[in-house]
C-alpha cells in the first residue's frame, strides 16, 4: 500500500504532536516555562537543610541560660528557651526537635517516631559530651557525597516537564487549518502529515 511518501503513521503522528505544541504559545508556557517557575517557588518554599543546625529547646528554669550559652558555642545546635507549658505544642509544631532539661545529667524529651528527633538526640548527646570534656578514641573520615537522582528535586523539574507535555497533548484541540487540511485531504496518510492531532484524526478517519 502506498503511503504518498509520507513516513511511518507513529512517526507522523509525533511529529504532528510536536507542531501542535511548538505552533501555541501557551503551550510552550505550561510544558516548559510553568515547571521551571514551579520548582523555583518551591525551592523558595523549601530550602534545603542539610547544613542547617539543629532546633533544640532548652526548659525554661534553673540552669537554662548556662546550658544554652553552651549549646549555642556548637555550630551544629540552635537553642533556645522554651517554658514548660509550652514543650508540647513547640514539639508538635516542628518548631524544635527536641527538648533538653538542664540537670546532672541532662534529660533528652522528643517523640522517637520522627526521624528528626532521634537525630536531633545524637547531635545533641554528641555537643553536650564534647563540651564537658569527651576525648574519642579516634576519628572517623568522612567523605560528603552528592548523588543525582537521590533527591526529590531531581525529578520535580523532568516530572513537571513530562506532566506538562502530556496534559498539553491531551487537551489541546486541532488548529482550524489542520481541520481544513483534513476535510480537504484525500489520503489517509496525508490526513497525519498535515499535522492533525488525535480528537482531527478520529474524525477524519472513514469508518
Amino acid at each position: 500500500m502506498s503511503r504518498g511518501g509520507a513516513s511511518h503513521p507513529l512517526v507522523e503522528l509525533t511529529l504532528a504532536r510536536l507542531r501542535e505544541i511548538f505552533r501555541e504559545p501557551e503551550a510552550l508556557f505550561w510544558a516548559f516555562v510553568f515547571p521551571i517557575l514551579m520548582s523555583v517557588a518551591m525551592a523558595v518554599a523549601f530550602p534545603s537543610t542539610s547544613t542547617a543546625p539543629v532546633a533544640v529547646g532548652v526548659r525554661q528554669g534553673e540552669g537554662d541560660e548556662t546550658l544554652r550559652a553552651t549549646l549555642a558555642a556548637s555550630k551544629t545546635v540552635a537553642p533556645r528557651i522554651v517554658p514548660a507549658a509550652d514543650e508540647a505544642r513547640v514539639l508538635r509544631d516542628g518548631d524544635v526537635d527536641l527538648i533538653v532539661v538542664p540537670g546532672t545529667p541532662p534529660t533528652y524529651r522528643f517523640d522517637p517516631a520522627r526521624a528528626e528527633s532521634r537525630a536531633a538526640r545524637l547531635v545533641l548527646d554528641d555537643a553536650l559530651k564534647r563540651a564537658a570534656g569527651r576525648v574519642d578514641p579516634w576519628t572517623a573520615a568522612e567523605e560528603h557525597l552528592v548523588m543525582p537522582g537521590s533527591r526529590y528535586v531531581d525529578w520535580l523539574i523532568p516530572g513537571l516537564v513530562g506532566m506538562g507535555i502530556i496534559g498539553t497533548s491531551v487537551w489541546a484541540s486541532p488548529s482550524r487549518s489542520c481541520r481544513r487540511a483534513c476535510a480537504s485531504c484525500s489520503n489517509a496518510w496525508w490526513r497525519v502529515r498535515c499535522g492533525a492531532a488525535t480528537i482531527c484524526w478520529r474524525r477524519c478517519w472513514p469508518a
